[in-house]
C-alpha cells in the first residue's frame, strides 16, 4: 500500500517538473500529500 502511494507521489513530482517547471511549487504539494498520508494513517492507526 505504501509503495502505490510513493510511487504516486513520484510520478505527480515528475508530471509536474515536465509540465510547469515550478519547483517550489511541485514540493508544497509533495509536503500537503505526505501529510494528509500521515494523518490518515495517524487515524487509521487509533481505530
Amino acid at each position: 500500500m505504501k509503495i502505490c502511494i510513493w510511487i504516486l507521489i513520484i510520478w505527480i513530482f515528475i508530471v509536474l517538473i515536465l509540465q510547469q517547471g515550478y519547483l517550489c511549487q511541485v514540493l508544497v504539494w509533495i509536503s500537503v500529500v505526505i501529510h494528509m498520508v500521515i494523518v490518515q494513517n495517524d487515524m487509521m492507526s487509533e481505530s
